[in-house]
């Protein structure tokens, strides 16, 4: 069974390799490879410290999907972590995270701080990643902060580019909205010719 686990952790650096290298110490990439050894070989006690970390900057949903319970879920907790929490995790994992996946079971754009957050671990040297319906996405408010937090990687959730076959699984949302984000995205990205 860990083999397939392993597997898929070396699928993943192979995928993601490329984007990684920017963000590789000498540190980061020894902590990173003994942590696929002690992976590989199963130990039960490691010495390494995850190297990829998930966080989630906001618990709630603007859209309802139905193989997601972001908008079911009942909790008297609060659902925005702030940016100050943000900046507690990165200081205490920037000596071996290579990258910070900023999703989860919400949307991140709903946090008002989501590109100071991308920010602040763009300037720890952190790779970062978020996965959003972009539904929430507004070219004049978002589209300068989008760029300059230094985001390495963009998920755009589009499960249907017909809005018949988009709102059967992203209930709500409205697939032409998506579009037009994601249009204004890649403009921006081959005007200012950014990677």
């Amino acid at each position: 069974m860990h083999i397939l686990h392993t597997s898929s952790i070396f699928s993943f650096a192979q995928r993601h390799l490329l984007s990684l290298m920017p963000f590789l110490t000498l540190s980061r990439l020894r902590n990173a490879l003994l942590a696929l050894l002690e992976m590989t070989f199963a130990r039960t006690q490691c010495r390494s410290r995850p190297f990829v970390y998930r966080i989630d900057p906001c618990t709630a949903c603007n859209i309802r999907c139905p193989g997601c319970e972001a908008h079911t879920q009942k909790t008297t907790e609060k659902r925005l972590l702030s940016l100050q929490d943000f900046q507690t995790i990165v200081d205490k994992v920037k000596g071996y995270c290579i990258r910070a996946s900023l999703y989860d079971t919400g949307e991140p754009l709903m946090n008002k701080n989501i590109y100071k957050m991308i920010s602040y671990a763009s300037a720890n040297k952190i790779s970062t990643s978020i996965s959003t319906n972009l539904t929430l996405f507004k070219k004049e408010k978002h589209l300068h902060d989008l760029f300059c937090s230094g985001l390495t990687v963009l998920q755009p959730d589009v499960d249907g580019v017909s809005q018949a076959t988009y709102s059967t699984y992203r209930v709500n949302g409205e697939v032409s909205v998506v579009k037009e984000a994601i249009e204004a995205i890649v403009q921006h990205k081959q005007q200012i010719g950014a990677k």
